[in-house]
Protein backbone atom coordinates (compact mmCIF):
# COMPACT_ATOMS: atom_id res chain seq x y z
CA UNK A 1 0.00 0.00 0.00
CA UNK A 2 1.51 3.37 -1.13
CA UNK A 3 2.01 6.10 1.49
CA UNK A 4 -0.18 9.10 1.50
CA UNK A 5 1.89 12.16 0.37
CA UNK A 6 2.15 14.68 2.81
CA UNK A 7 0.76 18.26 1.75
CA UNK A 8 2.70 21.37 2.16
CA UNK A 9 0.19 24.94 2.15
CA UNK A 10 3.09 27.67 0.42
CA UNK A 11 1.44 31.00 1.56
CA UNK A 12 3.58 33.52 -1.16
CA UNK A 13 2.52 36.97 -2.86
CA UNK A 14 5.05 36.65 -5.80
CA UNK A 15 4.53 34.23 -8.23
CA UNK A 16 7.66 33.23 -9.68
CA UNK A 17 8.58 32.18 -6.24
CA UNK A 18 5.78 30.07 -5.71
CA UNK A 19 6.03 28.16 -8.81
CA UNK A 20 9.30 27.41 -8.28
CA UNK A 21 8.73 26.64 -4.76
CA UNK A 22 6.08 24.73 -5.72
CA UNK A 23 7.44 22.69 -8.37
CA UNK A 24 10.37 21.94 -6.09
CA UNK A 25 8.01 20.32 -3.56
CA UNK A 26 6.15 18.51 -5.85
CA UNK A 27 9.42 17.01 -7.86
CA UNK A 28 10.20 16.05 -4.13
CA UNK A 29 7.43 14.06 -3.43
CA UNK A 30 4.69 16.27 -1.93
CA UNK A 31 1.42 17.72 -2.48
CA UNK A 32 1.69 21.72 -2.48
CA UNK A 33 -0.60 23.89 -2.45
CA UNK A 34 -0.09 27.62 -3.22
CA UNK A 35 -1.63 30.67 -1.24
CA UNK A 36 -1.18 34.20 -2.65
CA UNK A 37 -1.75 36.14 0.55
CA UNK A 38 -2.46 35.44 4.29
CA UNK A 39 -5.62 35.73 4.32
CA UNK A 40 -6.22 32.52 1.23
CA UNK A 41 -3.79 30.99 3.37
CA UNK A 42 -5.34 30.95 6.29
CA UNK A 43 -8.84 29.59 4.70
CA UNK A 44 -6.76 26.92 2.63
CA UNK A 45 -5.22 25.87 5.82
CA UNK A 46 -8.23 25.75 7.88
CA UNK A 47 -10.48 23.18 5.31
CA UNK A 48 -7.02 21.67 4.38
CA UNK A 49 -5.37 20.80 7.22
CA UNK A 50 -1.77 20.68 5.86
CA UNK A 51 0.83 18.75 7.12
CA UNK A 52 3.47 21.89 7.43
CA UNK A 53 2.57 25.97 5.96
CA UNK A 54 5.49 27.41 4.64
CA UNK A 55 4.80 31.36 4.93
CA UNK A 56 6.12 34.60 3.79
CA UNK A 57 5.56 37.49 6.30
CA UNK A 58 5.11 40.57 3.77
CA UNK A 59 1.98 39.51 1.63
CA UNK A 60 -1.67 41.93 0.72
CA UNK A 61 -4.11 41.81 2.89
CA UNK A 62 -2.83 39.72 5.30
CA UNK A 63 0.89 39.19 6.59
CA UNK A 64 2.74 35.69 7.54
CA UNK A 65 2.34 36.86 11.08
CA UNK A 66 -0.93 38.05 11.22
CA UNK A 67 -2.09 34.47 9.32
CA UNK A 68 -0.31 32.68 11.61
CA UNK A 69 -1.47 34.44 14.98
CA UNK A 70 -5.01 34.08 13.74
CA UNK A 71 -4.41 30.20 12.83
CA UNK A 72 -3.41 29.49 16.09
CA UNK A 73 -6.91 30.97 17.58
CA UNK A 74 -8.21 27.62 15.76
CA UNK A 75 -8.30 24.13 17.67
CA UNK A 76 -6.58 22.30 14.85
CA UNK A 77 -4.00 25.88 13.94
CA UNK A 78 -2.88 26.25 17.40
CA UNK A 79 -0.49 22.55 16.30
CA UNK A 80 -0.35 23.30 12.96
CA UNK A 81 3.75 23.07 12.09
CA UNK A 82 4.29 26.30 10.36
CA UNK A 83 7.94 27.46 8.59
CA UNK A 84 8.18 31.24 8.05
CA UNK A 85 9.90 32.20 4.66
CA UNK A 86 10.93 35.70 3.75
CA UNK A 87 13.38 37.61 1.47
CA UNK A 88 13.67 40.43 4.14
CA UNK A 89 17.47 41.09 5.45
CA UNK A 90 18.41 41.12 8.73
CA UNK A 91 17.89 44.72 9.10
CA UNK A 92 14.78 45.00 7.78
CA UNK A 93 13.26 42.19 10.33
CA UNK A 94 14.62 43.95 13.26
CA UNK A 95 13.44 47.33 12.12
CA UNK A 96 9.89 45.81 12.04
CA UNK A 97 10.28 44.05 15.53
Amino acid sequence: MEEKKKTILLVEDEAPAALALQGALIQSGYDAIVAVDGEEGLKVAKEKHPDLILTDLKMPKMGGMEMIEELRKDEWGQHAEVIILTNLSEVEMLEKA
